[in-house]
């Protein structure tokens, strides 16, 4: 042993001659690797292959100690496949479980997991949709390799849902329910029912969700940063103190002589806020710049600022709802090609999103990755436990670790700098959250939409037996403005409400969109006074445009039965400009919730308080029947075309639907079941400012 010598490679103890020759490897009998002392670095390659080889021996080893039902859903998904890459149907049907006792006629052919008897069409149609499957099998196999080790059960759970679909037994893609009651009966595991609905949410991710991440990404808006969020409030506090529509949007300026009058106000004010933003963040820049006036020198930062608020609105709606309209008719003056020139560059830039950063870096792929759907999926805590819950959130935190870990290796590749592959990191965490927040918010606004056709469908639908009362209303009694028989309120209803949760949907591209039309400096405004005040009226083609295309596609759904005016107001005295119909369908949800609540409190106050049960009772005779003269009112009133003087301004067009609800809320102290909202803890429809 005197002519040889240890050293340490790669974290393993090797053993070679002086001379450089033989090299041995100690350890657990893997075959011995050559290389040279003087071509350590050519040779790295080799020991990184006998690591591999290794590290799958372990691997296979494991998985053969499994627990026998687990390892056999694998084997089965993998044979399958090769059966039908490969082999006629009749061979399929054989190594599939079939049955031969001498007639052909009478061959069985079995599902190897649930044993079920396959007809002759199930297993054509499986040969048939065999291809397209097979490019989702192996895009998941790609992606989620990592994972065999550290979460094996969550990636037998995912091809488990393959083998599902592949079959074909449930056309939409879920688990066949039969298949996993039995595995969680025979485990009784509860982290295995967590995999399950991981499995299932991967399961109903199909080709076109993939598009539908690339496309919304191009609207959602990306989370701030640290340094944003210290120009967030410096601009909440610049709004904050800020006069600018109390000084411009005046009725002194609404005449046509005064134009050149206003126009001084816009650029006194406009320099002022400027000058006051780059005091307050640079002071010995700012007072450079109120000594020279050359505000295109602080582009950049004036850009920046004003994009950071912008975006920090539209991903938190309910935030800025008093400076944001200040904010963006500022903004709307400086985008005009007049102050524009004088200010000597262009202050409004497009909103920061997931895609455009995503395509700056050139990772878009990543958002048609299938692991997208599990990280950025909305845990909801409603019939889950707590280690549900946690499950859900450990395997969603797995996803998003292993897509950074995927891409940031992908940009590491180009021979980028250990600083900026750790920012790359940053950066598409961000971007998943980003995706992330956009579809809790998404959730969390069309949920009451859906819990409300749920109620309307359950108390007054074709299978309700009745006794509490219909929806049909007269024109002129109790300030109705339409005549609707039960069923044609009841399909006016459901028409409304389905129309708000699309619009809903596609909040963030509309309101991109508003944002858009609004901020176009070739779109001039006019100031007029609407008979809600003195109103900035301007047209909006590009939200228009995709309101009448959600339009379209809801009425084709719905068929023949539309019901009311399909008119979209936008740029007239009802709705001036594309804020204004932003403004109005965010707060959709917060007229629902709130009678969601009532409904779901009260009787939950009237089994803890005898008292309040007591109250309930002999005024409205029973908690069902107060729940019931809600619900019946709110589908009537809110819904009969009142809110204005005229079927122009109110009626059944999209945006009268609207207004009736709001009338409704309006005039909802003077309803006899208003105690219900304040024992309810109900205290306005507007929330906090």
């Amino acid at each position: 042993m005197q002519n040889r010598k240890r050293k340490i490679v790669e974290g393993r103890e090797v053993v070679f001659n002086v001379e450089g020759d033989q090299v041995e490897e100690s350890g657990d009998g893997d075959k011995s690797v050559r290389f040279t002392d003087k071509n350590l670095e050519r040779d790295r390659s080799v020991i990184d292959k006998a690591k591999k080889k290794k590290k799958k021996r372990r691997h296979r080893k494991m998985m053969e100690g499994k627990n026998q039902s687990e390892n056999g859903s694998k084997s089965e998904f993998k044979n399958l496949n090769e059966a039908l890459d490969s082999e006629p149907v009749n061979t399929i049907n054989k190594r599939m479980g079939s049955s031969n006792d001498g007639n052909n006629d009478e061959l069985e052919f079995k599902d190897p997991l649930t044993g079920k008897v396959l007809t002759e069409e199930e297993i054509a149609r499986m040969a048939e949709v065999q291809s397209q499957h097979r490019l989702k099998l192996d895009s998941i196999m790609d992606r989620m390799d990592w994972n065999l080790e550290s979460n094996p059960k969550l990636l037998q759970d995912a091809l488990l849902t393959l083998i599902a679909e592949f079959r074909g037994d449930t056309p939409n893609g879920n688990l066949i329910k039969t298949q996993n009651q039995k595995t969680l009966q025979d485990r009784n595991d509860v982290d295995r029912l967590d995999q399950l609905k991981d499995a299932e949410y991967i399961a109903d991710f199909d080709e076109n969700e993939s598009f539908d991440f690339t496309e919304k990404s191009k609207y959602i808006p990306m989370r701030l940063n640290a340094s944003e969020r210290k120009l967030l409030r410096l601009a909440q506090a610049a709004l904050d103190v800020s006069e600018y529509t109390d000084k411009v949007d005046i009725v002194m300026y609404g005449g046509s002589g005064s134009k050149r009058a206003r126009q001084h106000a816009q650029i006194r004010e406009m320099c002022a806020v400027l000058s006051g933003l780059r005091v307050a963040n640079d002071y010995s820049s700012g007072v450079k710049l109120i000594e020279n006036r050359e505000f295109a020198d602080h582009q950049e930062f004036f850009q920046q600022v004003f994009e950071v608020a912008r975006r920090h609105k539209v991903a938190n709606p309910e935030h800025m709802r008093s400076d944001y309209g200040k904010l963006m008719h500022l903004l709307q003056d400086a985008a005009s090609h007049q102050v524009a020139e004088l200010l000597g560059f262009q202050i409004v830039t497009p909103l920061r999103t997931v895609y455009s950063v995503l395509k700056q870096l050139e990772l878009e792929d990543m958002l048609s990755d299938p692991l997208m759907s599990i990280a950025t999926k909305s845990i909801t805590p409603h019939g889950l436990s707590r280690a549900q819950i946690a499950s859900q959130i450990r395997s969603k935190e797995q996803a998003i670790a292993q897509l950074v870990r995927n891409y940031s290796n992908e940009y590491k590749r180009e021979n980028k700098s250990r600083d900026e592959v750790h920012a790359v990191k940053d950066i598409l965490e961000q971007c998943i959250y980003s995706i992330g927040d956009n579809q809790s918010f998404l959730s969390a606004c069309s949920v009451p939409c859906e819990r409300m056709l749920h109620l309307l469908e359950e108390h007054f639908g074709e299978g309700q037996k009745g006794g509490y009362g219909q929806l049909a209303i007269i024109k002129g009694r109790d300030g109705a403005r339409l005549t609707h028989d039960h069923r044609r309120q009841f399909q006016y209803v459901k028409q409304s409400l389905l129309l708000w949760k699309e619009f809903t949907l596609h909040m963030f591209k509309l309101w991109y969109l508003s944002e858009f039309d609004f901020l176009d400096g070739s779109n001039p405004y006019s100031l007029r006074n609407t008979g809600q005040g003195l109103q900035r009226v301007q047209s909006s083609r590009h939200v228009e445009h995709e309101v009448h295309l959600i339009l379209r596609r809801l009425q084709s759904k719905m068929g023949s039965d539309w019901i009311g005016s399909s008119f979209v107001h936008l740029g007239d005295h009802n709705v001036p400009n594309a804020l204004v119909f932003i403004d109005k369908y965010a707060q959709v949800s917060r007229i629902l919730n709130p009678i969601l609540h009532v409904v779901d409190t009260i009787p939950k106050l009237c089994k803890s308080d005898p008292k309040v049960k007591d109250y309930v009772e002999s005024s409205f005779g029973s908690v069902e029947d107060a729940v019931h003269s809600l619900l019946r009112d709110f589908f009537r009133a809110a819904f009969d075309g009142s809110g204005a003087n005229d079927f122009f301004s109110a009626g059944s067009c999209i945006d009268g639907r609207l207004t009736s609800a709001w009338n409704w809320c309006s005039r909802l102290e003077k309803k006899p079941y208003y105690s219900l909202f304040l024992l309810s803890g109900f205290s306005g429809f507007d929330g906090a400012f």
